[in-house]
């Protein structure tokens, strides 16, 4: 499925990710090969309006930290 972390994340950027989907829970769990520093993230959602925006806002967010921080 590539509609969770995915859309949060350049689009040149290499990832290792897994989905999951529970009732209306979705989850996605990557390894973000970041530039700067390599990172993993984990999203669990349950009972949000949208999970899928909402798992693409954090990995926006969780992007733009990294990009924040030195080496």
């Amino acid at each position: 499925t590539e509609d969770r972390i995915t859309l949060g994340l350049p689009s040149n950027t290499t990832f290792y990710h897994k989905t999951g989907t529970f009732d209306k829970a979705l989850h996605d769990a990557a390894i973000i090969i970041h530039p700067k520093k390599p990172f993993v993230l984990a999203v669990f959602t349950n009972g949000v309006k949208d999970g899928r925006t909402t798992i693409a806002q954090v990995t926006r967010d969780a992007w733009a930290y990294v990009d924040s921080k030195g080496q």
